[in-house]
């Protein structure tokens, strides 16, 4: 992520460049005509910046030599709101490629280091938001994103001085900016350092988006499709089958599945059949929190393993865990030569009652762990399951919610309209 700090303070005109294409708002542009586009948006650093289209695709090509210099593309709007909201289809060739989208954006014609706030997608499923200033760049908000192979969709909406953030369909978070926000202006696009990216699908409209967590998940595996909400980390450790998630670890190694969530009092429940591999490793749920500057996400975990042992812990402080044995856990499969593997399920319910000062773990309906709040020093935005190696485990069901009941379907949110300015 440093590239991307250097990368802000370089980023200046080179000498005045000319507004073209102003247009108000709404804005699109799919990019199935060349003629318009050239006329709609502005780019910076031409010599060594090359646009072309493809198929409805805006293609950008920065071939600085510095890898610390962006290339942007510009739309300028003649009526600037400050209420919105911007998305835009970004394919990238590699996870490596840093690219995106800005909002707010000043680009001074006198040249010097534009502003505005940039929403990009980087390396690792990270998703970042900067506020940029002639003076370098504020990271201000991060959040990891679940990739749609390397074809993503950003959206940000703003209204005062909140935004929310979106990827994929799916809600990442908020911020707000209430000291020194940045004042309404134009749209861009940009890719970092020497390489490419495809754009397509840009809309800029008056309207602003809110985005609530889900605050209720009840999922059996069943369909055809895994509910877009799940983060799967890495995606190749997991194989959806008709009612089950399979997860399957190597050695040295781990598999995340999570969902960000808005949790207080609560209460989740994992039912889980180890089926093969090693039976010492732990699997389980787990709470996370925000993740730091370097992309590290903060863990309440609740993991068993095959040998009918677990513990309640957190990731990063808990460097040696002394593990609890339970006769109510069913642990790993039973074989002998003759008969047919017998393959058992464990319960692993996680529960944060309003007036406890504890994380309560219970296995098979009976309390086995336990882990004081005062630990956990960061706040709770989502919950998951996991599975370290070498081994392979079936997840059947995982629920989190207010309580243990199956959650009702609900609708998404619409977008609210706003009053233009007059």
């Amino acid at each position: 992520m440093h590239l991307s700090f250097r990368w802000i303070s370089c980023l200046f005109l080179a000498g005045a460049v000319a507004t073209v294409g102003a247009q108000d708002y709404p804005f699109t542009d799919n990019f199935t005509n060349p003629a318009q586009t050239s006329l709609r948006w502005s780019q910076i650093f031409p010599d060594s910046f090359t646009r072309y289209f493809a198929n409805g695709a805006y293609l950008l090509i920065n071939q600085h030599r510095n890898p610390a210099i962006a290339g942007l593309v510009y739309h300028s709007f003649t009526t600037r709101v400050p209420t919105f909201t911007a998305s835009c289809v970004v394919k990238r060739p590699a996870d490596s490629v840093i690219a995106g989208m800005w909002v707010c954006l000043t680009v001074p014609l006198s040249g010097g280091a534009v502003t505005g706030y940039s929403f990009e997608l980087g390396r690792g499923g990270l998703f970042t938001a900067h506020k940029n200033k002639t003076t370098g760049a504020s990271l201000i908000f991060l959040a990891r994103y679940r990739p749609e192979g390397l074809t993503d969709t950003i959206m940000a909406s703003k209204q005062g001085n909140a935004f929310s953030v979106f990827c994929n369909g799916v809600f990442l978070g908020s911020f707000s900016d209430s000291l020194s926000p940045m004042p309404s202006g134009d749209l861009g696009l940009f890719i970092q350092g020497n390489a490419s990216a495809m754009f397509g699908d840009v809309a800029f409209s008056d309207r602003f988006t809110p985005g609530n967590f889900t605050a209720c998940m009840t999922d059996s595996f069943r369909g055809s499709a895994i509910d877009r909400r799940w983060m799967l980390e890495p995606a190749r450790y997991f194989d959806r089958r008709d009612g089950v998630l399979g997860i399957t670890a190597p050695a040295s190694s781990g598999a995340f599945g999570d969902v960000r969530m808005a949790l207080d009092a609560f209460a989740t429940r994992l039912v889980v059949s180890w089926r093969s591999g090693d039976s010492t490793p732990l699997y389980g749920s787990y709470l996370f929190g925000p993740a730091d500057s370097q992309g590290r996400t903060p863990m309440a975990q609740f993991g068993i393993c095959g040998m009918k042992a677990g513990r309640a812990f957190l990731s990063a402080a808990d460097s040696a865990i002394q593990l609890k044995y339970s006769p109510f856990m069913k642990g790993k499969a039973f074989w002998q030569p003759g008969y047919d593997t017998v393959y058992f399920k464990d319960t692993v319910d996680v529960r944060k009652p309003a007036s406890s000062d504890y994380y309560l773990m219970y296995v098979n309906g009976v309390i086995f762990d336990s882990l004081p709040l005062s630990r956990v020093h960061f706040p709770i935005i989502g919950a998951g399951m996991f599975c370290w190696g070498k081994q392979s485990i079936d997840v059947i069901y995982f629920h989190a919610g207010p309580t243990l009941a199956e959650c009702p379907r609900s609708a998404a949110a619409a977008p609210v309209r706003t009053k233009k300015r007059k």
